[in-house]
């Protein structure tokens, strides 16, 4: 599920204050790549009533159900309150990360709910590190297939937020770093194979630092 008045079609051309939707195909070719089909795929607008019908028949319908945008603090960011009004239980919303702050997971009975920031690289990276573990643990796979890379160049991580940093690696497991001016960043982002975690601490990473490589694909 894709939400926001400000999207359209990749088809369609786009004006002044309108972008075009990348996020749902994005997840849809990481799911794939990793075996998952998607049933259904969707748009909603920024709608409160609408949203509410969407999201009822969807959480009914469907075991998982993963929505980029909508989660955040802004005056239409409708969808944790929605999700709580359907019965949901907010298991968590927020995470101290960068990006992909406003990551929440709902649930109930029937279904899992993975909520994920709308900005292309927040809703990339939290899909990767979360989700995409998450349906292989549902589905008994569990087998852990990071490599270690080894920094080129020096870098600091942030005193307690989580820095996920892209990065792109060559054949003998290097990593150059590909930092996005911020997390809408779509085509910085494309120069990068994946990303490494960088710990919740202030601490200088010389080059040749050792980290596990976690792939977009």
């Amino acid at each position: 599920v894709t939400t926001g008045d400000e999207l359209v079609s990749v088809s369609e051309t786009p004006k002044s204050y309108q972008n075009r939707r990348s996020n749902d195909l994005s997840i849809v070719a990481a799911l794939d790549l990793s075996g998952f089909h998607v049933m259904e795929l969707t748009h909603l607008y920024d709608d409160r009533l609408s949203l509410k019908a969407s999201l009822i028949k969807l959480t009914e319908s469907y075991e998982i159900v993963i929505i980029s945008g909508g989660i955040s603090k802004g005056k239409k960011d409708f969808i944790p309150g929605v999700l709580d009004e359907i019965g949901l239980v907010c298991q968590f919303h927020g995470v101290a990360q960068k990006p992909g702050k406003p990551f929440g997971f709902w649930s109930n009975d029937l279904c899992s709910v993975f909520a994920l920031p709308g900005n292309p690289q927040s809703t990339l990276t939290c899909l990767h590190q979360y989700v995409l573990p998450a349906l292989r643990a549902a589905s008994g796979n569990n087998i852990n297939k990071n490599t270690c890379v080894d920094l080129l160049d020096a870098t600091t991580g942030i005193e307690n937020m989580t820095t996920f940093l892209p990065v792109s690696v060559t054949a003998e497991n290097k990593a150059a770093q590909c930092p996005c001016q911020n997390s809408g960043d779509l085509v910085k982002i494309l120069s990068s194979d994946g990303y490494i975690e960088l710990p919740p601490k202030a601490v200088y990473y010389p080059a040749g630092s050792s980290f596990l490589f976690y792939p977009w694909a």
